[in-house]
């Protein structure tokens, strides 16, 4: 059995920004669809999930190779958060943007051979859909982690925990990550 140790705040920064890399897409249009409500409520989860697992992905790349992906984790970065999201660990720290949150993913995985975000029981909670202009729109995010980091001597070390977010949408960018916090569970 393994054993779990909480280990210092910098440690877990390390582990807090892991995904990159997918073609950027188009805003999504404003909910004028001809879908019933319900339909509309599941397109916007399934699209609204999307976000994290995009960023997941693109955190995975600038681990993999930082100088040939970052161009790409920007753009996926700019394209799934708000200008001003709040991005961190609970309780130990947080930036805001995604500018801020590219410097320490790129900082805190620096000397790392690469990782790979696993996410589980996403639970995407639709509180209001957009109106006929693309504005309004609000949901929660509950997601799994389970980060498995190599660094460049062979270490594996992981993190355990669950992402907490909150998204909304605009006219321009469509749903969008707006808070987005890693509630810790266990290291090793």
């Amino acid at each position: 059995m393994t054993t779990y140790r909480r280990r210092g705040a910098r440690h877990v920064a390390l582990f807090t920004g892991l995904a990159i890399g997918w073609v950027a897409q188009a805003p999504v249009a404003a909910q004028t669809s001809a879908l019933p409500p319900v339909a509309q409520a599941q397109e916007a989860q399934q699209q609204i999930a999307e976000l994290l697992r995009r960023y997941a992905h693109a955190t995975d790349l600038i681990a993999a190779d930082s100088a040939a992906n970052e161009a790409d984790v920007e753009a996926t970065y700019r394209r799934i958060f708000t200008a001003d999201a709040k991005i961190g660990v609970r309780g130990q720290m947080s930036v805001s943007g995604p500018a801020a949150w590219l410097e320490l993913v790129k900082a805190s995985t620096g000397a790392l051979r690469g990782s790979q975000h696993m996410l589980g029981s996403q639970v995407v909670e639709v509180g209001r859909l957009p109106n006929a202009e693309g504005l309004g729109g609000e949901a929660t995010i509950t997601s799994y982690l389970q980060a498995t980091r190599v660094g460049a001597d062979g270490d594996v070390s992981r993190v355990l925990g669950t992402y907490l977010a909150t998204a909304s949408h605009s006219a321009e960018s469509g749903w969008q990550i707006a808070e987005l916090m890693l509630e810790v569970l266990a290291l090793d």
